[in-house]
This record gives C-alpha cells, structure tokens and sequence, in this order.
C-alpha cells in the first residue's frame, strides 16, 4: 500500500506582464497563518487534499538519471512543484494504481511523467505544507529525512552567483 497523507499545501504565485520574475512574497513565520483571502486574491492559492508526491524543485534534475522536473529553470525565480494526488488514484482498484506509480516513477528518467494524467506541476515563488496530523508526514530535503510537520520554502532571487 502507498503511503499518503492528508495535508494543505499553501503556494504563492503573483506574475505581472511587465516583471521578469514573479513576486516574492514576504513568508511568515512557520508559526503563523497565512495571509487569508479568496484563492489568489492575495497571491495565495490552497489545495487541501490526500497527497501522495510533492516533490519541490528549481531545477530541472534531482540527480543524472532524474529528469524531475522537466519545466524548470534555473533562473526563472519559481519552484515548480510535482503533486500526485492520492485522492485521484483512488478510483482505481490497488493493483492498478501501484502500475500507474510505477509508471510515473519510471518516467521520471526521461520526464515521460510530466505527461501522465495524474501529475500536476504547480508554479509557485513560496509554499507551505502543513499535514492534517503532526506525525503524519514523511519530509526530506535533498535526501536527507527532516522532522516530520509543517515546511515552507520561499525562492531567494540572486541569493548565489553561479559561473559556468
């Protein structure tokens, strides 16, 4: 059985014609709420639901066989964040939704998955994962396990210089 959890996923995503990068909000503290308002009257939007993958990425692979996140770059100042919905899968029977896991999985090598129905890419400049239980969520960052519980980030523009 895949593990899933209920959480809300807070992202941030305000783009006028006339900027090269998106607005960068101002993130509160982990300890408070977030800015309310109608979806995106504010820059905010909310996706309440039971998660399989989110997966943030600013760059395009997570390692040289993982073609993750096809639609990034670098330097366009958005994390683009891979979400698999669990709630989605749900009208499959078990056996058929671990072969369509391990299909998006295996087409993560080429970024075949960016096609499958039941992937979606947010862009965002920040976000806030917040699961429904405290202990309920399974968090790492760049591999490494992190405490389970609220996380936000929130993209640094020209925080590094990069020469190639």
């Amino acid at each position: 059985r895949c593990r899933t959890y209920k959480a809300k996923l807070y992202y941030y995503y305000q783009h006028q014609q006339h900027q090269k990068q998106p607005t960068i909000p101002e993130l509160p503290d982990l300890a408070d709420p977030i800015p309310q308002g109608n979806n995106n009257d504010n820059g905010w939007n909310l996706i309440e639901d039971e998660f399989l993958l989110l997966w943030a990425s600013q760059v395009t692979h997570a390692s040289h066989t993982a073609y993750s996140s096809p639609p990034s770059s670098l330097q366009d100042g958005v994390f683009q964040i891979m979400v698999i919905r669990a709630s989605v899968l749900k009208k499959h029977n078990p056996f058929k939704r671990r072969l369509i896991v391990a299909s998006i999985l295996l087409g993560l090598e080429t970024g075949a998955h960016q096609n499958s129905e039941y992937v979606q890419f947010i862009r965002c400049s920040a976000y806030r994962l917040v699961p429904d239980e405290a202990n309920a969520s399974f968090n790492d960052l760049d591999g490494e396990v992190i405490e389970s519980g609220p996380i936000q980030g929130c993209v640094m523009p020209a925080a590094m210089k990069v020469y190639g």
